[in-house]
């Protein structure tokens, strides 16, 4: 999916040429989403995503308005002039449509997968952008090295524990038995965003 930013639509328009349509906001999701679901499993149909949208903050979440069954990906702002790095955020919240957690609180497990999506997709398609922040590139290197011993660990465990939250350092082991203990017992923890 190359994003070229003269070719990209931010909003709901999209422009036709031969052979189909620009890429939007809306294209993109779906794309990251089917690639996400396919490689760790269904995401949890009882939420319904209804969209995207860019807020004044500068970190990207999801959000359920009125404490919902429905769910919003919420971009920063800085990503509302940048198609780049508004894929880059968009790539990262896609995993958080697996398993929505209202009110927050996800697992290292789940912050490392989406940073290891992200940063994935950001070197496929040359995004130029990569995750920094130190808490999610250690949450992202344990979750690297349960995928490398079994690549289908995540999707394994979560057609029984679809909710990343349900994970449990014995499931991780069972999923990977040469896993270590100790990235299976941090990977459960609550993750702390910090620098």
């Amino acid at each position: 999916m190359y994003i070229n930013s003269t070719r990209f639509a931010f909003g709901f328009d999209c422009d036709p040429f031969p052979g189909g349509h620009t890429w939007t906001l809306a294209t993109v999701t779906g794309r990251l989403l089917r690639e996400a679901e396919a490689r760790f499993g269904p995401r949890d149909r009882s939420f319904t995503l209804l969209g995207v949208e860019f807020t004044s903050t500068d970190v990207p979440q999801t959000w359920f308005p009125g404490a919902s069954d429905q769910v919003i990906i919420q971009l920063s702002d800085q990503a509302r002039t940048e198609p780049h790095r508004a894929c880059f955020q968009l790539a990262h919240e896609i995993i958080h449509l697996l398993a929505p957690i209202s009110g927050g609180g996800a697992p290292v497990i789940e912050e490392g997968l989406a940073t290891l999506f992200a940063d994935e997709q950001a070197a496929r398609y040359r995004w130029n952008i990569a995750t920094g922040m130190r808490s999610y590139l250690d949450a992202k290197a344990a979750v690297s090295a349960l995928l490398f011993l079994n690549p289908d660990a995540i999707r394994h465990i979560r057609s029984t524990r679809p909710g990343f939250r349900q994970f449990t350092p014995e499931l991780l082991i069972n999923a990977a038995p040469a896993f270590d203990p100790v990235l299976a017992t941090y990977l459960c923890q609550p993750f702390i965003r910090a620098r």
